[in-house]
């Protein structure tokens, strides 16, 4: 049985089938209270709504969404597991995707 590669950027053990979608790039933190933009990559729109489980950057660290609102054409996302400025930072320039099997289709 022949060995598949490991798409280390999408978590996929195939190159046909990625285990995440991008959603889009988290941007520098926003105001002190944790917030950060979204500069979306999606239509799925329905997968960034409160509630919803996402993973950040190549490591994939799962982050649940709180709170969203827009700012321009960008999306302002507040996670559950980040209270401050300074934790969100860590996060800027790091994409933020979904599960494959979150997506609608």
């Amino acid at each position: 049985m022949p060995q598949t590669s490991r798409n280390t950027d999408s978590g996929s053990h195939s190159e046909s089938e990625p285990e995440f979608i991008v959603l889009g790039k988290l941007r520098r933190a926003h105001g002190v209270r944790g917030e950060i933009p979204l500069e979306i990559h999606t239509e799925l729109l329905e997968l960034l709504a409160p509630g919803c489980l996402v993973y950040v950057g190549k490591e994939h660290a799962p982050k649940t969404i709180e709170a969203t609102r827009w700012k321009g054409d960008l999306l302002l996302l507040k996670f559950e597991e980040i209270s401050d400025r300074t934790i969100a930072s860590t996060l800027t320039n790091k994409e933020s995707m979904s599960a494959r099997s979150n997506c609608p289709f």
